[in-house]
């Protein structure tokens, strides 16, 4: 069984940023999904002082994908941070990890990760998958549906049982779609918290009153739970 956690809009430089990252850290994980947003604008300062100073720890095992606040200085901040620390620079990539394939896309390119998946479409029929972008497809809150990422969940949900965003600063467990796939939202990383939409029927969980993240357990399936900054499990299940 291999281990992973998720959090997208953690690099904030605060408390709660550097708690969630003790508690990720703590648990030593096979890998830490970073789920994007270094603030305020991804510049190289930011990672030096947002980033390193809270996750750096976690670099040996980050797989990150860009948020809409690091794109525009992915070539100055992302990009250089990353690959100083010997990690996946591209916007669109792929790895494994105890028996499944992490599909890792930039939601702030849709057409490139679009092109990327549909040229390895191959690959999906023959793994067990997971997929990850920012903006997430369903969103409660007052992000919304990012709709124009629905050409990626169409590629990728009927061969993933998870669905993992961030960008919506809150915990976001939707009930499956018709293909069986579920969106989980994971941005409860330390920036000021949003509120869910009351009466989303849509959800099967959410958390919006504290700062949280996601831990993944791989085997034949997943064991989803999700765990407050001070190391409470507040839901869990299995996909």
């Amino acid at each position: 069984m291999a281990v992973a956690w998720a959090l997208g809009d953690c690099a904030t430089g605060n408390a709660h940023s550097a708690q969630l990252a003790q508690l990720v850290a703590g648990d030593k994980p096979d890998a830490f999904l970073m789920l994007g947003d270094v603030y305020e604008g991804g510049s190289a300062t930011e990672f030096a002082v947002n980033y390193e100073v809270a996750w750096g720890k976690l670099n040996p095992v980050c797989y990150p994908i860009p948020g809409n606040h690091d794109w525009g200085n992915y070539s100055t901040g992302y990009q250089p941070y990353f690959e100083k620390a010997g990690r996946p620079t591209t916007p669109n990539y792929r790895f494994e990890l105890g028996g499944w394939a992490f599909w890792m896309l930039n939601s702030e390119d849709v057409p490139s990760a679009e092109t990327y998946v549909s040229q390895s479409r191959t690959l999906l029929q023959n793994h067990k998958n997971i997929a990850c972008w920012h903006r997430p497809r369903y969103c409660s809150g007052s992000h919304g549906d990012a709709t124009d990422t629905d050409v990626l969940w169409q590629l990728l949900a009927p061969h993933c049982p998870i669905i993992l965003g961030g960008h919506a600063h809150n915990a976001q467990h939707f009930k499956p779609d018709s293909t069986g796939c579920r969106q989980l939202v994971s941005g409860a990383g330390g920036r000021s918290l949003y509120a869910e939409i009351p009466g989303d029927t849509r959800l099967e969980w959410g958390e919006s009153s504290g700062y949280a993240a996601v831990r993944l357990e791989l085997d034949t399936k997943i064991g989803v739970r999700w765990v407050s900054e001070q190391g409470t499990v507040l839901y869990e299940t299995t996909a």
